[in-house]
């Protein structure tokens, strides 16, 4: 069987769009006669699509089908150029692993890659073209230097989209090891910040010194930095022992602390201050915002008001008398709020104990999606349900917008992503704003609050005047926005409140489409591995399964794959499948809409009540029929007169007593010396066994010939006798 893949090799695919009738349609299944098709708009509506309808609406142009390509969402962090080389080693390594599937790529050595690549150089210039082109890859701009005077007879060379044998090689097992992730392929200086060997403190602190003159007027290279980096060690290191020597740092260090020198630091070491005024300086009032979701902006804020926080594991049943035992006083906690620019309606907030990326990124996901279920456990009266896309996403560079998990999250899901100047809050108005408005609206009404500084504050001491549990607390705030600030008309009743706003807009303007919950779960969803079964995929105890998955393990076999959760909704995963996600849903459809922490407290309700029940069946049923049945089995074996049913210790013993092994000394022994052996313990070494006592054995007759292959414990085991020879 040809090893392709077969998702790959089907006229559709799972990822493709078929644009038909005036409307939009995802492949749902394949059947043998076409597929099932499902319209991406609403109302939703189901159709066939057979092959004879494919190929006449393709050849007469009333069908189009477009299939978009698959990338993982952590590359979009990084350079055009980066994506560019993955790219190409991706579409390679894709091919080359086909090649050796199916044979038609014997091995991997140099002549035969070289003659693998001639053969398909034609294509990955076609495929790498599109790619460029779909990209906005500006190919001229890449590496542009000062043109020099070429010299007579020279000719310009262009490098080819190939990779050389050595590289593939290298390449090759970290690629099928990570599941064909394309994110395996990154270049070691796309991975400084993920941590590794510690670098020794003296080091870096020479490498400070040297890289500071980067943001300089001479400019020097980084290459020439490292070399006095390297100077400077080693005349260092010969005034010391070899103990004490400082190593060589790598070239990624030196780009890890020369990307962190701000970009305003180099304009002006290098153009002067005039210059730094006119890149970074801002100027004027900034433009105006008409459209829903044409900028949002994120923020953290650290809420100015103590509240009280249960320890783990504390339940509502504590007596009172050892609650404030059992509490954590004195904790602000951290918001990260969206806010709609045009409108000013908070689209998302989450809650967190620090600023970080995972609560940045859960609060821009939760701006892309309903928020009804938060407004009704809060108790609000109005439902939370205005959400749209993003088109330019604004934030600072604060620790919680900086991190892997936060860029290659916003990335796909906006349109852009700026970073707005340090130390000016005001070119981020809204969200300043919207902070300010619930802190005099809200907070202010609050007891235990955290003043401004410390002459505000006196000797109030907030930290013991923490009344509100944590729950009660964001319940009041998640109320107050939703029911006090998105219905509160602005600038004096002259304008209308954010949620009339956001309504009037929304319908109005056309809007840049939110994300389907399959983008959701490969933007924002967790990884785990999972090996495929003959069920499909299982976690946490529940069977995903498609008809696309069933025709890829069906070539591939039961292998290890990635895949990505949503925890808001285990009604469907995405498994990744040769670089490209496929959304595979639940089989019971039931979990449509169920999110994972009330599935994991179902799951321990239910072991609460079932595990004593389970322990008393143990006692009473299960443990008395396994003795019973052992007992029964070993009387037949008795009766029977089995002997080697198990291996005891005295019988394993004599198996390596009569096992002898034949060596070859190739030297004969020197005159007036003993020859080796093993009695003498000269040749191998001794084991002393500990003295056992002698296992009861049935009394049973053995036959001659077991009694003659069968060694007795009292006869002493057989030796050769060693010869030697010389060669």
């Amino acid at each position: 069987m040809t090893k392709t893949n077969p998702l790959w090799a089907d006229p559709l695919g799972p990822y493709a769009l078929v644009q038909m009738e005036g409307a939009s349609y995802k492949v749902l299944r394949p059947t043998s006669l076409g597929w099932d098709i499902e319209s991406t708009g609403t109302p939703k509506k189901k159709r066939f699509l057979s092959h004879d309808e494919l190929h006449r609406g393709e050849a007469d142009r009333s069908i189009v089908v477009t299939r978009p390509k698959g990338e993982d969402p952590s590359l979009q962090a990084m350079s055009l150029k980066a994506r560019r080389d993955i790219f190409i080693k991706n579409w390679w390594l894709v091919r080359v692993v086909e090649a050796l599937r199916n044979g038609s790529l014997a091995s991997t050595g140099d002549v035969a890659l070289a003659t693998f690549f001639s053969g398909l150089l034609t294509d990955i210039k076609k495929d790498l073209e599109i790619w460029e082109k779909d990209s906005g890859y500006d190919h001229s701009a890449v590496g542009r230097k000062k043109p020099r005077k070429a010299n007579v007879g020279s000719e310009k060379t262009v490098a080819e989209p190939v990779l050389t044998p050595r590289s593939i090689r290298g390449l090759l097992p970290k690629f099928l090891h990570r599941h064909k992730n394309p994110l395996s392929l990154r270049k070691r200086t796309e991975n400084c910040r993920s941590g590794g060997k510690r670098v020794d403190e003296r080091v870096l602190d020479i490498v400070r010194e040297e890289v500071a003159k980067y943001a300089g007027e001479a400019n020097p290279t980084v290459e020439g930095l490292r070399k006095l980096v390297a100077a400077r060690i080693v005349l260092r290191n010969s005034t010391c022992t070899k103990e004490l020597a400082l190593s060589t740092p790598s070239w990624g260090t030196l780009n890890r602390v020369k990307e962190d020198i701000p970009e305003g630091r180099k304009i002006g070491a290098r153009k002067g201050a005039r210059a730094v005024n006119v890149a970074l300086g801002p100027f004027g009032e900034g433009p105006t915002y008409h459209r829903v979701g044409e900028r949002c902006e994120i923020d953290c804020w650290n809420i100015p008001v103590f509240v009280l926080l249960k320890r783990a594991g504390v339940i509502s049943e504590v007596p009172t008398n050892i609650v404030d035992e059992l509490v954590e006083k004195a904790k602000r906690i951290h918001v990260a709020a969206v806010g709609e620019k045009s409108t000013g309606y908070i689209t998302g907030m989450k809650f967190g104990l620090a600023e970080s990326a995972e609560l940045t990124t859960a609060a821009l996901k939760m701006s892309l999606m309903d928020k009804t279920k938060y407004s009704n456990w809060a108790g609000c009266e109005q439902r939370w349900n205005m959400f749209t896309g993003i088109e330019e996403c604004s934030t600072d560079a604060g620790p919680g917008f900086i991190g892997d998990r936060f860029l290659s999250a916003v990335i796909p899901a906006t349109s852009s992503h700026v970073y707005a100047a340090s130390g000016l809050p005001h070119l981020r108005g809204l969200i300043e704003s919207i902070f300010s408005t619930l802190h005099k609206g809200f907070i202010a009404k609050m007891v235990a609050r955290a003043f401004e500084n410390v002459v505000a504050k006196g000797k109030y001491e907030a930290e013991k005047r923490a009344v509100l549990q944590l729950e009660e607390f964001l319940q009041l705030l998640v109320r107050y926005v939703v029911d006090v600030y998105h219905n509160l008309p602005r600038d004096g009743g002259l304008r209308r409140s954010p949620h009339r706003e956001f309504e009037a807009k929304a319908s109005t303007m056309e809007t840049k489409p939110p994300p389907t919950p399959d983008e959701i779960r490969v933007w924002f969803g967790f990884e785990a591995r999972r090996k495929l079964g003959p069920r499909g995929v299982r976690f946490m105890h529940i069977h995903y399964d498609s008809d696309w998955l069933v025709k890829y393990r069906t070539h591939y076999g039961l292998e290890e794959v990635l895949i990505r959760v949503d925890e808001d909704d285990l009604g469907a995963i995405s498994v990744l499948l040769d670089g490209d996600w496929l959304p595979v849903p639940a089989r019971d459809f039931e979990f449509q809409g169920v999110c994972l922490e009330d599935w994991v407290d179902l799951l321990a309700d239910l072991r609460m009540r079932f595990g004593p029940e389970a322990e008393i069946d143990f006692e009473r049923y299960v443990a008395p029929a396994l003795i019973e049945i052992e007992r029964a089995n070993r009387a037949a074996e008795k009766a029977m007169g089995l002997q080697d049913v198990f291996w005891s210790e005295q019988r394993f013993q004599q198996f390596e007593d009569r096992n002898q092994i034949n060596m070859v000394n190739r030297a004969r022994p020197e005159a007036g010396k003993p020859a080796p052996s093993f009695g003498e313990g000269t040749i191998g070494r001794r084991f002393d066994r500990p003295a056992e006592p002698k296992l009861p054995q049935p009394e049973t007759s053995p036959s001659p010939k077991e009694a003659e292959m069968t060694p007795l414990a009292d006869t002493p085991p057989r030796r050769r006798s060693l010869k030697y020879r010389e060669d």
